[in-house]
């Protein structure tokens, strides 16, 4: 009998990105920037199957161009910006079962992370592994300057600290973090106890962290971050 747990990654790509059009398959350094996820995933050697999550046709087929399959397109209901990311995965793991294929686990990674890791995905399963699948993992990446040291404008465009108290003694301070925006593991029965937590406005309850290092944690979202991204990726190529 086989008793090998099975695990999803799952990549929310939507086909109506609003801040920059076609977001998860512009062309990033030569080719569309989801190959560049679905290629590390596949070298991870993680995951049963790997999902591209789209409602576009478009995608769909850039995708199935590369070699991975698009079993459904997620429905219209499910693909504005106001929708939260675990409905989709709940939707896509139902979807599944309903094939009568089911999964323990789940990954969500998203297309726009063309400078994740094989090996950010390997140790981060590691700590999904080690804590026995029971807590969610999010790759986490500290600030580069703490945010107590934030500054504003004033109406006149003066330079103005947001809270002098905090501002003044820096070593005092404890570190910070951002979510990535790059990926998550989830044990998939826990899934509906997760959106629970996070209606209730503690959407990072109980989940274990993932450190990235910060040349890694680029979350894409306007075309500045995609510029600083290419830039980064030519930077770490050069490198290597």
């Amino acid at each position: 009998m086989n008793n090998k747990k099975k695990i999803i990654a799952v990549l929310p790509a939507r086909g109506g990105s609003k801040r920059i059009k076609n977001k998860n398959i512009i062309n990033f350094c030569g080719k569309p920037i989801i190959y560049y996820v679905l290629d590390t995933l596949k070298k991870s050697n993680i995951f049963d199957k790997i999902f591209v999550s789209t409602d576009s046709e478009k995608i769909k087929r850039i995708v199935e161009k590369k070699g991975f399959k698009v079993d459904f397109l997620r429905s219209k209901n499910l693909s504005n910006d106001k929708i939260g990311i675990l409905y989709v995965l709940k939707d896509t793991l139902k979807k599944f079962e309903l094939k009568n294929i089911c999964f323990d686990h789940a990954a969500i990674v998203f297309p726009c992370s063309p400078l994740l890791r094989k090996e950010d995905l390997k140790n981060g399963y590691k700590i999904f592994k080690k804590n026995n699948y029971k807590y969610p993992v999010l790759s986490i990446a500290e600030y580069v300057s703490p945010p107590n040291r934030s500054l504003s404008l004033s109406r006149k465009n003066f330079i103005k600290i947001d809270d002098i108290k905090k501002f003044r003694n820096e070593l005092s301070m404890t570190k910070k973090f951002f979510d990535t925006g790059n990926f998550s593991f989830f044990p998939t029965k826990q899934i509906d106890k997760i959106i629970k937590n996070s209606e209730k406005n503690k959407p990072f309850y109980k989940y274990i962290p993932y450190i990235l290092e910060r040349i890694i944690a680029v979350d894409i979202n306007t075309y500045e971050d995609l510029e600083y991204a290419k830039k980064l990726y030519f930077l770490i190529n050069k490198i290597k």
